[in-house]
């Protein structure tokens, strides 16, 4: 019999929220899968908002803290151990991790752990979220197996912000510009596509396959596309 595919959620709880809804929606889509073995890691031991099927594995902390300084400082030191030792006991072939200030904390406890790692964060990149988590998201995230983000700069995304925004790409007219066509398509871009992933037209899941994120953030730096301040505007 094969072996499951262990998969750790990491989120700080399961209260009324976004990040905590879509979580609770993963862990309960992806436990129906027979060959995946899901396990939801809560950070804070609170009452749960959304269900959770009964395939999915909860594990949530024994204990919790009081409303004063030194009880959360104290709880903030042990959940780098709480979340090092639990990923270490589970063993899982991957972790995702939601909310960025948590994505730190989390990729900070599993420092040196050969886990594939992928943080949730769909804060803008250039977001101001303190000076300390401003640089472990800048020095961890370049390290991890994959960023799952719903920002970027590309004409597809800012026309759902601005409709008066066209959407298409502008080297090649008529067609939207659109993650895949940018990442694998575009012609304007080809060399430096057949320079990093030795060819000019490769399928995204193929790059998301093959490549790991620094080499994909490589090929985005090179086509100096998301430093670009490139909308054009309907008439």
């Amino acid at each position: 019999m094969q072996e499951k595919i262990k998969i750790c959620l990491i989120i700080p709880s399961l209260r009324n929220g976004g990040s905590e809804r879509v979580m609770s929606e993963l862990a309960n889509s992806w436990c129906k899968k027979e060959e995946l073995d899901v396990f939801l890691v809560l950070l804070t031991n609170q009452d749960l908002f959304y269900k959770l099927d009964s395939s999915v594995t909860l594990i949530a902390p024994s204990r919790n803290y009081r409303k004063n300084v030194i009880s959360k400082t104290i709880y903030k030191l042990w959940t780098f151990y709480y979340i090092r030792f639990t990923c270490k006991k589970i063993k899982p072939d991957t972790i995702l991790s939601f909310n960025e200030r948590y994505n730190n904390i989390v990729l900070l406890s599993l420092l040196r752990l050969r886990f594939n790692k992928y943080v949730s964060d769909r804060n803008n990149p250039y977001m101001n979220i303190g000076k300390i988590h401003n640089f472990l998201r800048n020095t961890l995230y370049k390290n991890i197996t994959g960023i799952i983000s719903g920002q970027n700069h590309l004409a597809h995304h800012e026309n759902k912000m601005d409709r008066n925004v066209i959407p298409f790409c502008k080297h090649c007219p008529g067609t939207r510009e659109t993650t895949e066509h940018f990442m694998a398509d575009c012609p304007a871009y080809s060399h430096i596509r057949q320079e990093i992933f030795q060819s000019t037209h490769i399928p995204l899941n193929q790059i998301i396959k093959n490549f790991n994120t620094k080499t994909i953030c490589k090929f985005i730096n090179r086509t100096g596309r998301m430093e670009e301040e490139n909308k054009c505007y309907q008439n």
